[in-house]
């Protein structure tokens, strides 16, 4: 991640925080930069982290969930999707921190998979994502 966050683009006054446990949940956000944007608004990034591959990740009939090979083992994993996974966190987040709601805090879920590289329309991930 250094290497993702170590440009110019990103200010070098931020707050990183890394595998941060949601209060009274056991969920952990795996990486969130936060600051603010270039109106002086505050802002954290959400980052949901993947070491999925497209070769053990397969969609599933239902949204936001997919089936992933783990350890050499058969498809047989179901996960959230990680744009999803990333997208729940922040509305955990948005629910129950009061400094967010009260400083309307602009959240941007994501998810960064390093080893996946998408063909031309990825029919793997992008079928899995919840449609509203």
């Amino acid at each position: 991640m250094y290497k993702v966050i170590n440009t110019e683009e990103i200010d070098d006054n931020v707050s990183i925080c890394i595998e941060y446990q949601i209060p009274l949940r056991r969920n952990r956000i795996d990486f969130i930069v936060a600051g603010r944007n270039e109106n002086g608004e505050e802002n954290v990034v959400i980052i949901e982290l993947k070491q999925w591959s497209q070769d053990n990740v397969r969609p599933l009939a239902d949204e936001g969930i997919v089936s992933v090979k783990m350890g050499g083992y058969e498809y047989c994993e179901k996960h959230p999707h990680p744009s999803y996974q990333a997208w729940s966190y922040a509305m955990t987040l948005k629910a129950y921190n009061e400094y967010i709601q009260t400083h309307n805090v602009l959240l941007f879920p994501c998810a960064y998979m390093h080893n996946y590289s998408p063909y031309e329309k990825d029919k793997i991930l992008d079928s899995s994502i919840i449609k509203k």
